[in-house]
């Protein structure tokens, strides 16, 4: 802005002087002060005689009143429309979440009836180690009466704390920690879990990584009692090995004739190897044979029809 200069003061450039003086019209300015051998004075607010009243007529105050209620009218109308927007809106949203909500719990209920009516103990477990759920036959199994006595704890401190001598088990070591820990997963026997009541069982567990978008978030067990395979292997390997030290000569067929297994016995008294014997057909009985026959024939030292293979 340029500025004119009088003695002693400074005023912008065609400014209006009023009647009292030589400020602008409408200023008032402070006494002068003296700056750098020089006298100025600021001016410093509007003089009472710069307001001017403002006279309405009827028809301009009618036409302000109209114009305002115009105004006011078209706003509540948009703020309606704003609410109505806004509350189809929530119910759509209500509506959406109600149907998820309902689709999330019949997936859950399908889960629990499934996990429920599985005989194999089934638990799952956080990053910490934690019980997230388990499945009635996991009670069962470890001897809990009820999955809030799980549910929270450390699974690995609860029924995998030590080995089978007794001695402790390291979590670290642990393949269940493992199968979270390297995102693999893995099956493991020859171990043993333990009860509440202190007591263990041999088991076998599938542990593996739980993921939620591709983001491992846990792990999923399914562990087996297998006391009753381990006893029933013991006494079939007892069997074998009192078969296979007979004197007698004992061999095995199926339905169809093949040799399923031949003793030692049987082998020195056919004069073949095991190799072969097994690998041949009995065509004498390869349809209704009678195992009894064959088996005193053997006994005896006879011949049960090996010629024929």
């Amino acid at each position: 802005m340029s500025f004119v200069t009088k003695p002693g003061r400074r005023y912008p450039k065609d400014a209006r002087m009023d009647d009292a003086g030589d400020l602008p019209h409408g200023l008032r300015a402070i006494p002068e002060f003296p700056v750098a051998g020089r006298r100025w004075a600021i001016a410093a607010c509007l003089a009472p005689q710069a307001f001017h009243g403002v006279h309405w007529t009827m028809w301009s105050a009618l036409a302000c009143g109209v114009l305002l209620l115009v105004v006011l009218a078209g706003y509540l109308r948009q703020n309606r429309r704003w609410r109505l927007e806004i509350k189809r809106g929530r119910e759509k949203l209500e509506a959406l979440v109600q149907s998820r909500t309902r689709e999330l719990e019949g997936k859950e209920s399908q889960l629990r009836l499934l996990l429920e009516s599985t005989a194999e103990a089934i638990y799952g477990i956080d990053m910490e180690g934690n019980c997230a759920f388990c499945n009635p036959a996991c009670l069962r199994l470890t001897g809990y009466e009820r999955a809030e006595e799980l549910l929270g704890k450390n699974m690995h401190d609860q029924i995998h704390h030590s080995r089978q001598d007794g001695s402790v088990y390291p979590v670290a070591e642990c393949f269940i920690f493992q199968a979270f820990q390297k995102g693999t997963g893995t099956h493991i026997t020859g171990e043993v879990m333990w009860r509440a009541d202190g007591s263990s069982f041999p088991a076998e567990y599938w542990p593996y990584p739980q993921r939620r978008a591709n983001e491992v978030v846990g792990a999923v067990v399914t562990l087996l009692d297998i006391t009753e395979s381990r006893r029933v292997e013991e006494q079939l390997r007892l069997a074998q090995a009192s078969v296979e030290e007979a004197s007698d000569a004992v061999s095995w067929l199926d339905s169809q004739g093949h040799i399923l297994y031949v003793n030692e016995a049987a082998c020195r008294s056919l004069g073949r190897s095991r190799e072969v014997t097994c690998c041949a057909v009995n065509h004498r009985y390869r349809s209704g044979f009678d195992g009894r026959s064959l088996g005193h024939n053997v006994g005896k030292g006879q011949n049960p029809g090996f010629d024929h293979f």
